[in-house]
């Protein structure tokens, strides 16, 4: 599974299959429909807990 697209916040970063987060994201989709070659997203927020970190495991299939 080819991940292109990454997304970061204050505390670090995690990648993503642009397929996956298009169908899922309606956010992401329309940045994608709008700047084609942009393949980041920039999360202006404290992550402490890892929850991008979380959601990267769960779009790679694994447990949570």
């Amino acid at each position: 599974m080819l991940k292109q697209f990454t997304i970061t916040t204050k505390n670090g970063s995690a990648t993503f299959n642009t397929a996956f987060l298009t169908e899922t994201s309606s956010t992401i989709s329309n940045i994608v429909k709008e700047i084609h070659h942009e393949l980041k997203y920039d999360l202006d927020i404290d992550d402490p807990r890892n929850v991008l970190g979380k959601f990267e495991k769960l779009y790679q299939g694994k447990k949570v």
